[in-house]
């Protein structure tokens, strides 16, 4: 990984709109809607970022976990087998065999999956911040733009 600069301070030492307490809301408004609309910027990306790194970690460990997973199918698998050529009629221990098989088999691959699929509604839920961010940036940059129904904000 490669370090990154905090996202809370500008150059000028003034901390971000995100890291203010309500008091220090209060002093935000020396911030220029150019400055927030460069934060809001700033930010999207750190969160692009921060998720590539995420998958960088995660997703080996899970496909570690997968493989483990798909080796104990195997040896559950292989012990089925045996006992069904060997003819054993115990069927405790064979339900017993086939529930932890089917357990492996449906849990195989489904963290990687909804890993993924969490990520994807994670970032199209910052994508909205960010643009949700982007538009009030421009209603309180041109405030009589956009007032009535039939107007649009170029």
């Amino acid at each position: 990984m490669h370090a990154k600069k905090p996202i809370g301070t500008r150059k000028t030492g003034k901390p971000n709109i995100e890291d203010m307490s309500s008091e220090k809301k209060e002093k935000q408004k020396d911030i220029t809607p150019d400055e927030k609309l460069l934060f809001s910027i700033k930010r999207f990306l750190a969160d692009i970022e921060c998720t590539q790194d995420m998958f960088s970690m995660v997703v080996p460990a899970l496909e570690e976990q997968d493989r483990k997973t798909k080796d104990e199918i195997e040896k559950i698998v292989s012990i089925i087998k045996r006992n069904i050529k060997a003819e054993n009629k115990n069927p405790s221990k064979m339900i017993r065999h086939t529930r932890t098989l089917i357990h492996n088999i449906y849990s195989l691959n489904r963290a990687n999956v909804m890993f993924r699929s969490h990520a994807l509604v994670c970032l199209i839920s910052q994508y909205d911040y960010f643009l949700s961010e982007l538009l009030k940036n421009a209603y309180r940059k041109n405030p009589g733009k956009a007032t009535g129904s039939d107007q649009a904000l170029t």
